[in-house]
């Protein structure tokens, strides 16, 4: 056999931890929940007191001959895995290991676990989540990558052990609740992302990222093997230093998520993040004689200016792809695509309701990435929450630290020098840290955090009773509210590992994996991470420019427009306005009949969905408006 890597997949696997006999048909059952997006290759291992399976996507040339699930029979090892490990040349020769197409990533974290037991995923970097068998002491160790990019769900009780990737294999299984939690539901419709361990299922969890769990037929113990150090600072002689090291770690981040036998491509945006991205990615590939394709969501031309939101990021595309001389770019413009027929397919893929749409309002650009044979996608995401910060809370910082002399320094340079000018801007900032109710009284002004939330809620489609119930205003309000920070690692740290960036990396993973394609993304490598946070905070907002470090590392990969530029013009997605409009007439047919039908749930109120309808109809709407309540009522339809 030979043992090679794959990248995406789907893990699934039963434990009997009372002993019981396997229920004839169990491995069958899971197999088949497990296989429905057209796998590379699946297998399931049938062993006394448990069953782990895999259902693979080959996306690397150690992938091409993969066999899952893995048995170590001296060791008394089995192990089945969802992973990519990108120190492998590090690991090689600790673990006596030859770095080629032959040695799966599945066995480089099998001879980890060997070595270093639990604290494996101490040396393990890259995307995974994996389950180890051990036939001998009837223990099961699974683990969760540092970031959260692959999801693992289980069900636990006194007799067994069920987990999977994906809820439905779970359920599949026969012997897990099927109903949705009202917390599920309730997080949909108010637009508030799952907790970590949060499943969609009654008595169901999810394991949290930089997390592992021990099952014994005695005890499940879950432990935390990794975490972001705040306090930790880098500090350099020579400025030019951080940017060099940055870039460095960045390119590295890069080459490994570049590691595949099929075309590499990336998602391209025009914004900073992915610009950097895909130019570093071009030039690794060029070496190899390879080129990089990106696809980018853009308006098409009749539409500019007369759809909201009126204007994409063309020019900015064109400028990176002319700079790093990429030919193969794709705009994807979804024309003719509407969204209720994606949430209904969404629904059957996934079987419960996601809620989070970004993946979904995807499915063009999965389509034309599947078309031209691509199964490596690269992401700019999350590099906002990180590794390209704004330095939010720079100046409280400064105020809290009582660096006054540092903060008017910074502030005369960003005005130009201008004496007035700063004083000016130095007393508002003054005014804001220490009464920020008062001079927003003064100006009138709404507080900014409560302005968008309170939007949000309005645009919310549920019934009064079961907003007062469910407490959604108070559970929107809680959950998306950041302390004040006095420090800009500590809200960088929150931001980074919030449950947002797990969530919607596992979900577009997910999504992806339906037409072949595997998310990578750069910007989640934990050595980039790590040291990142540990700049000094004074160089992440200077020169009158935010994002600087990325700015300064970026230099000469990216054209000058793209690397100054100060403004994200339209939105992720812009074309999502089309598909409403491609689907206008849908939504008023089954608005018209969902009383009648009993299509809606009964929380559902239908005078708010037809107003929301009403205010998307709106093709040069210039208001706020929060759609994903609605977009969530219908993915709760019934029909």
């Amino acid at each position: 056999i030979l043992h090679s890597s794959f990248t995406l997949s789907r893990i699934f696997g039963y434990i009997s931890r009372s002993g019981a006999p396997l229920r004839h048909g169990l491995a069958r059952d899971m197999m088949q929940a497990s296989n429905d997006w057209n796998p590379d290759r699946s297998d399931v291992a049938v062993l006394p007191h448990a069953l782990p399976g895999a259902s693979l996507l080959h996306t690397t040339a150690e992938s091409i001959n993969e066999v899952l699930p893995y048995t170590d029979t001296d060791a008394g090892l089995t192990i089945t895995a969802d992973a990519r490990i990108d120190n492998r040349d590090e690991l090689s020769p600790v673990l006596g290991l030859t770095d080629n197409a032959q040695t799966a990533d599945s066995i480089y974290i099998l001879r980890a676990y060997q070595k270093w037991g639990n604290d494996c995923c101490k040396y393990l970097l890259g995307d995974y989540a994996f389950a180890i068998w051990d036939s001998r002491r009837r223990e099961l160790f699974c683990a969760r990558d540092h970031i959260g990019a692959r999801a693992l769900f289980y069900y636990a009780d006194r007799d067994r052990f069920i987990f999977a990737t994906e809820p439905k294999v779970i359920l599949a299984s026969g012997e897990a609740p099927t109903q949705l939690t009202d917390d599920w539901i309730a997080n949909i419709l108010v637009g508030v992302y799952p907790a970590k361990d949060q499943a969609p299922f009654r008595q169901m969890k999810k394991l949290p990222p930089a997390h592992y769990l021990t099952v014994t037929p005695e005890n499940i113990r879950l432990e935390q093997y990794w975490d972001l150090d705040a306090t930790r600072e880098i500090r350099y002689r020579r400025e030019q230093d951080y940017y060099d090291n940055m870039r460095a770690l960045i390119e590295q981040a890069v080459r490994r998520c570049t590691r595949s036998a099929f075309p590499v491509s990336a998602e391209l945006s025009g914004g900073l993040d992915s610009s950097g991205i895909a130019a570093f990615a071009q030039a690794e590939l060029k070496k190899r004689g390879e080129e990089l394709s990106v696809f980018s969501h853009a308006l098409p031309d009749w539409a500019l200016g007369k759809i909201y939101p009126f204007e994409d990021e063309k020019q900015f595309i064109e400028s990176l792809c002319a700079h790093a001389g990429i030919t193969h770019k794709h705009y994807i413009y979804a024309e003719g695509k509407g969204i209720l027929d994606e949430f209904r397919l969404c629904n059957e893929r996934f079987g419960y309701p996601t809620g989070y749409q970004l993946p979904i309002f995807c499915d063009a650009l999965y389509e034309k990435a599947q078309a031209e044979g691509v199964k490596v996608l690269l992401s700019g995401f999350p590099g906002d929450e990180l590794v390209t910060s704004h330095g939010s809370e720079f100046y409280n910082e400064l105020f809290y630290n009582r660096r006054f002399r540092t903060m008017w320094r910074d502030m005369y340079s960003r005005r130009d020098r201008q004496f007035f000018k700063t004083g000016y801007a130095f007393a508002v900032k003054m005014m804001l840290h220490y009464a920020p109710g008062i001079f927003r009284l003064l100006k009138g002004e709404p507080e900014p955090e409560e302005n968008w939330r309170d939007n949000s809620f309005r645009c919310n489609v549920t019934t009064d009773e079961y907003a007062e119930r469910m407490r959604l205003c108070d559970r929107l309000f809680e959950t998306t509210t950041y302390p004040k920070f006095n420090s800009v690692r500590a809200r960088e740290k929150v931001r980074i590992t919030e449950t947002f960036v797990c969530h919607r990396l596992e979900q577009c993973a997910a999504h992806a994996l339906y037409y072949g394609t595997e998310y990578r993304n750069p910007f989640t490598d934990r050595n980039l991470l790590e040291y990142v946070l540990a700049l000094p905070p004074e160089i992440k907002v200077r020169n009158r420019s935010v994002r600087y470090p990325y700015r300064m590392a970026i230099a000469g990969a990216v054209p000058e427009d793209v690397r100054w530029r100060t403004s994200k013009m339209g939105a992720t997605i812009p074309t999502v306005s089309l598909r409403i409009m491609t689907d206008s007439n849908r939504f008023d047919d089954l608005l018209r009949n969902a009383a009648d039908r009993n299509m809606l749930p009964p929380y559902i109120d239908l005078s708010k969905m037809q107003y929301i309808k009403q205010r998307l109809d709106n093709k040069q709407l210039k208001d706020a408006i929060y759609p994903h309540s609605f977009y969530a009522a219908w993915m709760l339809r019934k029909d």
